[in-house]
């Protein structure tokens, strides 16, 4: 048997990957994919300066989550981990125990379980914290058998035999139990049969799988003999025939010399009678007695019982178990358990006795009460576990006392019994000598062998009291130099307070250890002395009293519980003023504790103290003040300003402040004698830096001075303190209620009446008198008041001139009361009115235009006045027409009246001799408001930028020019502008208009013409096409230039300015005049001359558009592309046309001229003599009067350098072209290829000039337009490129190996004989055109090569010739005819080679392009010959007898790949007498899988001679 590898992993146990899916399988849809680190990292970054709570809550659980998440993962790498070093660690071991025995030894062994392996190295409680299975929980470790045997140990697993063995063991023993003879009810076996039953026995308890957990049922694992496994090894059991009741026997609570006994009924479930017998059980303990049956010969019928006593005759009190087996007929067993055990006590005792916490020196009881459980009376020994006790003391008196001493425990009682439904205590005594964990082991003995072990511990400790915080204040330590107890532990300062005030302190202590103590507090006299360091600054002089009254601790003693927290209430409540100081001590006592547990938790009860320690924790030392208390009473001292009127009450508020330390009551008395004293509220409580608002109430009773001291008592304080207040008294008066008699304005002559109240404050009768006063009349003058009665009094004033009035009027009192006195005013005036401005100057006006002007009136009194103005007085008032708006009113009080005059004058000149009279009622004169005015005439004048010329001024004549500027562009409408303006307020009439170019709106015309399709109109547009341009929407003259007033005539309102707009529409080049007309009114007209200066070109090409336009984005030279085209071909033309929008005709010189790269030149310098470009007749010969009339001028221009003449690869159809006004003209041009160009072409690149000339009477109008032509105006420019490349087309053949054909001569042979007239073979090449240009070809192809097909169809209309577009391919084919004249070489001039029986035939196809250049093709075909290979020379026959036949066979084979037709002739050159042959065959080529053989497909043609008689014969064969 080979062992496994060391190192290596089984297939069931090394793939651990879905035992870990299996453990953390909830993990994976618990969190999303983690998110990418860098994107965590941004949104952690972002979360950071998030305003939004949820964004930043949603991150940080997210970033939690991918924690818990990467935690988790490595929990599961680790775990894997951990799996597979234990499988590796267990595979090693098992080969090094293999190595180390012998081959049979590690044979055998190899069949058994390995010790330790692979479940010794697994870590249980990981696998169990992930609610992972181990192999104990599936394959655990076999159970003993509890089965005593007196025979022989039974043989290991590995010796048992097979199920197949065991199976014939039975049959030969059913068989040998057949013969047998049925003696009694009960059957005997045999020795052998017992064995064998026992062996079967034995392997049924060790093959017994254990119970799975309850876990391992989840997951679904089966146990290690799967009911599969089972299935296949053994045969498919029977059904049952017998079924026992019960199936198991239970013997419990078993005494030893007693027999138990019970009965075990099997009942027959078939439908069969049945015969059974029993095997008696292994243990001698059990016995089984005769059956009991209801039939006879110990059958049971079907359906029937039969019954077996079972005997139990324990021999001690262990358990045991064993089967009892019944064997039917038919040799199913049956197996009934018997078990006898005594049950395990069941005590409420935990397995650790805790006694708790002790103090070092003290002792501690605990009881623990036992109850039985299963309600059985059980006595028990209380003894030491020698593994966990390390003294054991045992005295007589501790035996005597039925006690247990294990130092420091001691346990009663050491015997004792539990009766059913009794409790038991068990008591510990616990005394620590030292401050540590005692611990020791104690075993309860059941009367029937069972114990139980537990283990007591306890704790010894010291106190452990600590200050836990200190509410309300702080603890502090004593300053420098300040008096204190230098042995206090701590300082607590309670607040500064006030006499009979409480200061409250919580102190809170913490019990630290486990043990319950009795405290009490100790309040002692402290020992004062100064701190250090001692400074005699700090030094501290005040004397501190004790008095122990003073503190107070609440509660002062009691009980301070195990791990309490304990709060203590420290008051002080000082009764004088001074420092106390006074120290408190903390002690605590400990007695011996009883305690009763429960058995799970133990609680300390009924504590009971005894003689005990005591101990001192800590001391405190308390310190407080007390000062005395601090109100203010403000005002202390009141003085009522002014008087207080008999019997009145008067009030005054004031405040009670509270500056002392602590909430103070306060009293005030009431004086009632004999004035009415006293203070709301009278009395109160006021708290601590509080004020309350009170109110004095002082009533006078007799009049006087008023002085008195109000006493004000303090709850605590012996001394008052004292309000002092001090008043005036008076009597009964009268109050005259108006503040004051205002009578107002009074008009001189009339009399105001206005009326007085008098009232009596006081509740005394009073008796009045006014006071006479010169102007005034009182009435009544006297009367009587009752007590706060009034009284009303009429005071008429009659004033007797203009005066402003301010006196005093008095009432006085009777029995010398006080007087009353109020002020009396009035204001008495007569009317009196002015003008402010008494004179009008008006400066600039005009005739016969309004104007308006304001003059104010001013009312000097507070009297309303009337007014009414007259007409104009003076010498000039006449040339003036005035009007007032408001020719009469009423002019308010002080008021001032604005009233608007109007003057229109009617003569030019000065008026001043004009005055306005205005009549004021109650006035005896009016008062005048002098005019004078300035009257002018019509101004006006005209601007242009910043010169100004006025009308009827001769210094500003001539000195406005309308000059436009340079840059005019041909086709723009230019605008410039003029402004009128009217100087004066004057209305007038104005006309503007030029004198000859004057032009006239119309509706806007094209350009050029619509396209008539759609298609040209895009093109045109995108072009840059005249489509969408226009003409000047105005009617220009037919010079060529016109003039656009607008507005051309109006009305010029006063003081307005009015711009004119003066637009240029052109059509023409060249230099302008006209004269613009100005007139305002009847003024002189203005002439002002114009002068506009017209560039650009007005010819434009069609195809490109106008190129004119500044405003237009594709304002550029036109291009004229030819394309690509061959070398050697025709001149290609291009015909393009030419507009004339203008009104005069133009014609056009052409010059071409040729682009050279890095051309070095840069200017041309160009010599002229004569006319620069006459007029050509037909003959293109200029005219001699031409040539006479300029044969003495020379002219010298200079222009950019460009490129050079053509010559004949550029140039125009006609030299010379004339545009007609307002038409069109077609112009060629045309381009020649050269005869030659490189592989990848040439590109060509240049231009054509179109100087334009005009007639003599166009070219100067007198006065009106002056052009130049020829070189001195810009030329009409069109760019032409052109591309040439050679004639070349890409040719791809089919085959790598060319256009190559391969054919046999046999191809031309038939079946039977015949030659076919041809064959063809064909192949095909591409041709392509990469090229931008068509290409034109023919073809001539080498016979016998010959044209088969062109796809797709590329002929043009001459036959012969093929036309390729740009971009496309065609596909042709070619074929080879093999005739039998090609055979003999009747090819021509085709060239052909035999080699190794072969014909080699090479041609060519020759593609010739339209401009003679050509491309070439090698075609090449290869003919294989065939041959024919005759297997003998010479055949001889030998001797031949006559009359007989003898046969000879030739092999006739071919060596080629073609086709062989052969037949057999003979040439007698003796006599024959008869020679058969077989017919003519036919050997067809060999396949293609031979062709590589030398030899081919063989021919075994017959030959037979038959001879006549004796001679010798001769003949010779031919194939």
């Amino acid at each position: 048997m080979e062992t496994p590898a060391i190192g290596s992993i089984s297939s069931d146990g090394g793939d651990i990957s879905t035992v870990i899916e299996a453990a953390f399988k909830q993990y994976k849809t618990l969190l999303p994919p983690p998110p990418d680190s860098l994107l965590l990292e941004n949104m952690m970054v972002t979360a950071k300066g998030s305003l939004d709570a949820f964004h930043r809550y949603y991150v940080s659980c997210l970033s939690e989550a991918q924690d818990e998440h990467g935690s988790r993962l490595a929990e599961a790498a680790m775990l894997e981990a951990h799996v597979l070093q234990a499988n590796a660690r267990a595979t090693a071991a098992r080969e090094k125990t293999l190595n180390a025995s012998s081959d049979v030894e590690a044979s055998l062994q190899y069949l058994q379980k390995p010790e330790g392996g692979y479940t010794s190295g697994l870590n249980g409680s990981l696998f169990r914290k992930h609610d992972l299975i181990l192999v104990e929980d599936f394959c655990s470790e076999l159970e003993p058998v509890l089965v005593r045997l007196t025979e022989k140990a039974v043989d290991p697993s590995y010796m048992h035999g097979t199920v197949a063995w065991d199976k014939r063991q039975q049959c030969k023993e059913r068989d040998r139990g057949r013969k047998m003879s049925i003696s009694s009810d009960v059957t005997f076996m045999s020795e052998c049969d017992l064995r064998n039953e026992r062996r079967e026995l034995l392997k049924t308890k060790i093959r017994k799988p254990k119970a799975k957990p309850c876990h391992m049922k989840s997951l679904g694992v089966s146990s290690m003999h799967s009911p599969t496994t089972e299935s296949k090894l053994q045969p498919k059991e029977p059904m049952p025939e017998f079924v026992s009741a019960p199936s198991s026997i239970l013997f419990h609570d078993f005494e030893v010399g007693k027999i138990y006994q019970q009965t075990i009924e099997l009942k027959n479930v078939s439908n069969t009678m049945r015969q059974c017998r029993v095997i008696q059980p292994i243990s001698s303990l059990f016995t089984v007695s005769a059956g009991q049956f209801q039939g006879e010969a110990g059958y049971v019928a079907p359906g029937m019982n039969c019954y077996y006593p079972v005997t139990f005759r324990p021999q001690s009190l262990d358990d045991c178990s064993d089967v009892i087996r019944f064997r039917s007929q038919s040799g199913a067993v049956i197996g009934v358990t018997v078990e006898a055990m005594i049950p395990p006590v069941k005590l409420d005792l935990p397995p650790i006795l805790e006694c708790g916490q002790c103090l070092v020196g003290t002792s501690k009881q605990v009881i623990f009460p036992i109850n039985s459980i299963d309600g059985r009376q059980r006595s028990f020994t209380v003894s030491a576990n020698t593994a966990r006790s390390c003294i054991l003391l045992i005295s007589e008196e501790s035996e005597a006392n039925n006690c247990l001493v294990l130092p420091p425990f001691s346990i009663r009682p050491k015997h004792f019994t539990v009766e059913c439904g009794k409790r038991v205590d068990l008591e510990i005594h616990f005394e620590p000598q030292n401050r540590e964990t005692a611990e020791c082991g104690i075993i309860l003995t059941c009367e029937k062998g069972k114990s139980q072990s537990f283990c007591v511990t306890g704790e010894g400790c010291i106190p452990n009291i600590s200050i836990l915080s200190l509410h309300h204040g702080q603890l502090s330590s004593a300053m420098s130099g300040e008096l204190a107890d230098l042995s206090a532990d701590h300082i607590i300062r309670f607040p500064e307070l006030n006499p009979h005030m409480n200061a409250h302190q919580v102190l809170s202590l913490r019990n630290s250890s486990a043990i319950e103590y009795s405290f009490k507090w100790m309040l002692l006299e402290p020992n004062l002395q100064p701190a250090p360091p001692i400074s005699i600054c700090s030094t501290e002089t005040t004397e501190h009293e004790f008095d122990s009254s003073l503190f107070v601790v609440d509660p002062s003693q009691g009980r301070l519980a195990a791990y309490d927290i304990k709060d203590f209430l420290l008051s002080f409540t000082p009764k004088r003023v001074g420092k106390f100081d006074a120290l408190l001590t903390f002690e605590l006592q400990c007695a011996d504790v009883s305690a009763r547990s429960t058995g799970k938790e133990a609680s300390c009860s009924d504590a009971q103290q005894s003689a005990a320690a005591t101990f001192s924790i800590f001391t405190l030392e308390l310190k407080g003040s007390c000062q005395q208390r601090q109100l203010m009473l403000k005002p202390s001292l009141l003085t009522v300003a002014g008087r207080i009127s008999m019997g009145c009450t008067f009030k005054q508020k004031l405040q009670l402040v509270n500056m002392s330390l602590g909430a103070v009551e306060f009293c005030f008395e009431t004086v009632n004698s004999p004035h009415i004293i006293e203070v709301v509220p009278a009395s109160g409580s006021l708290g601590k830096d509080m004020e309350v608002d009170l109110t004095l109430s002082i009533t006078g009773t007799i009049p006087g001075r008023l002085e008195v001291g109000l006493r004000c008592d303090i709850t605590g304080e012996a001394e008052p303190i004292w309000l002092l207040v001090q008043a005036e008294i008076k009597g009964a008066e009268v109050i005259i209620e108006e503040p004051c008699l205002d009578f107002g304005l009074v008009r001189l002559g009339s009399e105001v009446t206005r009326t007085l109240t008098l009232r009596n404050p006081s509740s005394l009768r009073t008796c009045w008198t006014m006071q006479e006063e010169c102007g005034f009349l009182f009435s009544p003058s006297s009367g009587e008041l009752p007590p706060l009665g009034t009284a009303l009094v009429s005071v008429v004033y009659t004033p007797t001139h203009c005066l402003t009035l301010d006196t005093v009027l008095g009432v006085d009192t009777a029995h010398g009361g006080s007087s009353s006195f109020l002020s009396a005013r009035a204001e008495v005036q007569e009317p009196s009115v002015c003008i402010l401005s008494c004179q009008l100057r008006v400066c600039d006006s005009y005739v016969g235009v309004p104007g308006s002007y304001t003059l104010s009136l001013y009312n000097q009194t507070l009297l309303p006045t009337e007014f009414e103005w007259g007409c104009l007085e003076g010498k000039d008032s006449e040339f003036v027409k005035a009007t007032v708006e408001a020719s009469r009113g009423i002019l308010a009080p002080r008021g001032t009246l604005e009233v608007v005059v109007t003057l229109t004058p009617l003569t030019v000149g000065e008026l001043s001799d004009l005055s306005l009279p205005c009549y004021i009622d109650g006035a005896t004169e009016p008062i005048y408001a002098s005019i004078f005015c300035k009257v002018h005439g019509l101004k006006a004048c005209v601007t242009i930028e910043d010169r100004t010329e006025t009308f009827a001024d001769p210094a500003t004549r001539g000195q406005l020019r309308l000059d436009f500027d340079d840059s005019v562009v041909f086709a723009e409408a230019t605008p410039t502008s003029l402004c009128l303006v009217n100087e004066s307020a004057m209305v007038a009439t104005f006309s503007v208009s030029v004198e000859r170019l004057a032009v006239r709106k119309s509706a806007p015309a094209p350009l050029t013409q619509q396209p008539k399709s759609a298609s040209c109109s895009s093109l045109l547009q995108r072009k840059g096409g005249g489509a969408s341009l226009q003409l000047p929407a105005a009617v220009v003259p037919s010079v060529g230039c016109g003039f656009l007033v607008q507005p051309s005539r109006g009305e010029l309102q006063a003081f307005e300015k009015i711009p004119v707009a003066v637009t240029m529409h052109a059509t023409m080049w060249g230099l302008y005049t006209d004269v613009l007309i100005v007139q305002i009114g009847d003024l002189e007209p203005m002439r002002i001359p114009i002068t506009a200066r017209v560039t650009g070109n007005p010819l434009f090409f069609q195809m490109m558009g106008p190129t004119f336009n500044k405003n237009l984005t594709f304002n550029r030279t036109p291009t004229l592309h030819f394309g690509s085209h061959c070398c050697g071909r025709p001149a290609v033309h291009r015909s393009v046309r030419v507009t004339n929008p203008s009104p005069v005709d133009i014609r056009l010189d052409w010059q071409t001229f040729k682009v050279i790269k890095d051309d070095p030149q840069l200017i041309d310098l160009i010599v002229v003599v004569g006319e620069a470009f006459p007029l050509l007749d037909g003959s293109s010969v200029v005219s001699q009067e031409a040539q006479d009339a300029r044969a003495d001028l020379i002219q010298v221009h200079m222009r950019q350098h460009e490129g050079f003449a053509s010559g004949s690869l550029f140039s125009v159809g006609s030299q010379q072209t004339m545009v007609p006004a307002l038409s069109k003209a077609n112009v060629t041009f045309q381009f020649v290829p050269p005869l030659t160009c490189d592989t990848d072409g040439d590109t060509f690149n240049g231009y054509a000039l179109g100087y334009m000339s005009l007639a003599p009477q166009v070219k100067n109008v007198v006065g009106v337009v002056t052009r130049d032509d020829g070189y001195q105006v810009s030329a009409l420019r069109m760019d032409l490129s052109a591309a040439v490349k050679p004639a070349l087309l890409q040719l791809e053949t089919a085959d790598e190996e060319g256009m190559l054909y391969q054919l046999t001569a046999g191809s031309l042979l038939q079946h039977d004989g015949t030659i076919l007239n041809s064959v063809e073979a064909t192949s095909s090449f591409l041709l392509k055109n990469n090229g931008q240009m068509s290409l034109k070809f023919g073809m001539l192809i080498d016979g016998p090569f010959v044209l088969s097909n062109v796809l797709p169809s590329v002929g043009c209309r001459e036959e012969g010739t093929y036309c390729l577009k740009p971009h496309c391919a065609a596909q042709v084919k070619i074929g080879f005819s093999l005739t039998a004249e090609t055979l003999k070489g009747s090819t021509g001039d085709l060239q052909v080679t035999l080699f190794e029986n072969q014909l080699h035939y090479h041609g060519q196809v020759k593609i010739k392009h339209d401009n003679e250049t050509q491309q070439v093709l090698p075609l090449q075909a290869i003919v294989s010959l065939p041959t024919l290979r005759v297997s003998h020379e010479v055949l001889d026959f030998g001797t031949v007898v006559v009359g007989h036949t003898r046969e000879l066979q030739v092999n006739v084979s071919t060596q080629g790949v073609s086709a062989v037709y052969w037949s057999v002739t003979h040439s007698e050159k003796r006599e024959v007498l008869r020679a058969v042959f077989l017919s003519t065959s036919f050997s067809e080529k060999r396949s293609s899988c031979l062709r590589s053989q030398v030899r081919g497909h063989l021919i075994k043609p017959l030959r037979q001679f038959q001879t006549t008689n004796l001679k010798w014969n001769e003949c010779n064969l031919m194939f």
